[in-house]
């Protein structure tokens, strides 16, 4: 995560993101997203500095912050 890259926030940029978020790239976000997506269900799985979210048996992104910066990134792996 760099902090030269475009943030998408939840207020402006939800249904951007939620366009991109199995891509495959690293999307840097806000930490309202960030929060969202940890609210909205259990994480499916949990790291030392993000969690893992997946709707039923799709992809795993992975949630991620280093202090200030955030960002989301599809693992490739199927939750099951």
């Amino acid at each position: 995560m760099t902090a030269s890259e475009r943030v998408l926030t939840y207020e402006n940029d939800f249904a951007e993101f939620v366009g991109r978020m199995h891509s495959g790239e690293r999307i840097a976000i806000d930490d309202e997203m960030f929060d969202y997506f940890l609210e909205v269900l259990p994480p499916v799985r949990m790291f030392s500095n993000g969690f893992g979210f997946a709707e039923g048996a799709e992809p795993i992104v992975r949630f991620a912050h280093a202090g200030t910066l955030y960002a989301a990134q599809c693992l490739g792996e199927i939750n099951s």
